[in-house]
């Protein structure tokens, strides 16, 4: 897992939404275990469902007219096979979601809707996955209970991650390795 750390603007959230494909209008290389996203001599960019990329962005960006299994199996028509690994069930049960399965989006506290959207990524079968500050909306003691559902992905599940934070504590708690960045580098 690699930490991205830096002040607001130095550029962390840009750097996730280009590896995830999100930013057609920049130039450089992005390569990831052995496949080309981008570069832009060449004039090769892969298209992002193309890059089997879980992203959980800040604010989750649950379906608030959906349910959480709705919410969960929107993952679904991403998955490149029927035959992985990340079930469904083992999805809720390494983040504790099986009891909140048909409750709707507008009843769950925040760190229930950060698990549920966590849980949404891992369940479209990454091949890695970008967590933009998954902490970020939380008070302090839904931190605490988010933070051993991050260490339990990261401990359980064999899938590279990229997470932003502005707190070095985050990083230091998750993360094998951090960049740090300042004005866009």
């Amino acid at each position: 897992m690699t930490g991205v750390f830096g002040v607001s603007g130095a550029g962390k959230t840009t750097i996730l939404k280009c590896i995830a494909g999100l930013r057609k209008d920049v130039t450089g290389h992005i390569h990831f275990n052995g496949e080309t996203w981008l570069d832009s001599s060449a004039r090769v960019f892969t298209q992002p469902e193309q890059r089997r990329i879980g992203y959980v962005p800040q604010n989750g960006l649950l379906f608030p007219n959906k349910n959480v299994r709705q919410n969960l199996m929107v993952a679904g028509h991403r998955r490149q096979s029927d035959k992985t690994s990340t079930s469904l069930k083992s999805v809720c049960d390494l983040l504790q979601l099986g009891a909140l399965l048909d409750r709707p989006i507008h009843r769950l506290s925040g760190g229930e809707r950060q698990r549920v959207a966590l849980g949404r990524a891992i369940f479209s079968d990454p091949q890695l996955l970008l967590l933009d500050e998954p902490l970020a909306a939380l008070d302090l003691k839904l931190k605490r209970q988010i933070l051993p559902f991050l260490q339990r992905v990261r401990a359980e599940l064999n899938i590279p991650m990229v997470m932003i934070s502005h707190y070095p504590a985050e990083i230091q708690a998750l993360c094998d390795e951090a960049l740090v960045t300042e004005r866009g580098r």
